[in-house]
């Protein structure tokens, strides 16, 4: 299991160690005889577990008791965010998390910040993944979300599965929230850069059956819109409320 900077990663082996391989040289603040709480981040199994030993770039614990936890939305939701300046973009990943979305997919649009060279892009998808898992430990989440590398919004949208229902935020639009229907076969929830995003590519959504909808009179933040409707999702047809 790859790491983000930092990142502890753990595994269990068969005589029910849990060891862990540290990025970066940073490791837990934790001292031998310390209990925990530890998941992978693929399931829903929490573990509670005593730290044994701690190295440099290694450590070692003992499982004590598994259990099977739900706590992962029943509502499969994608986030497609125009990308941000850094800490917009950190705050969105973080809340997005705690909201329980399973996908989140930064995206450039014709009116997002500079693109950043390949060196950039590694370095801050790096980080965004400590920010990912951060907020899934924060959250009690057992499951990572997943979080796709940058890509053109045009390039999304020619390989997002069109069997999932798809909807973007637009203050000019018709039609409100309420309007939807509880979303079956997963929703992708796309939200512009500051200044929205262009005409010719809420166009191209349009084309690709993605609804324009507004949420209520008032213009939001490229920040606050995604927490917003997932929000609203979540206490509308998930599990908060």
């Amino acid at each position: 299991v790859d790491g983000a900077q930092g990142e502890v990663v753990w595994s269990a082996t068969p005589d029910g160690d849990l060891v862990s391989s540290a990025v970066g040289g940073s490791m837990l603040r934790l001292r031998a005889g310390d209990p925990f709480i530890a998941f992978d981040g693929r399931n829903d199994i929490e573990a509670e577990a005593v730290l044994e030993s701690v190295g440099r770039k290694r450590a070692t614990a003992r499982i004590l008791a598994t259990t099977r936890v739900t706590r992962e939305s029943p509502l499969d939701l994608t986030l497609v965010q125009a990308i941000s300046s850094s800490e917009k973009m950190d705050f969105t990943l973080q809340k997005a998390v705690e909201l329980g979305v399973k996908r989140i997919t930064p995206v450039w649009s014709a009116r997002s910040q500079r693109r950043l060279k390949p060196p950039q892009v590694e370095k801050r998808l790096r980080h965004w993944q400590g920010v990912v898992t951060h907020a899934t430990e924060q959250s009690g989440r057992t499951r990572r979300a997943r979080l796709d590398p940058p890509t053109t919004l045009a390039d999304w949208i020619g390989t997002r599965d069109p069997a999932r229902g798809g909807i973007v935020l637009d203050p000019r639009a018709t039609e409100g929230l309420a309007s939807l229907s509880a979303p079956e076969g997963g929703l992708d929830i796309h939200i512009g850069p500051e200044g929205g995003f262009s005409d010719d590519e809420l166009g191209m959504m349009a084309h690709a059956g993605i609804r324009r909808l507004r949420m209520g009179p008032r213009i939001l933040r490229t920040e606050t819109a995604g927490i917003a409707v997932l929000a609203w999702l979540q206490t509308r047809f998930g599990d908060c409320g």
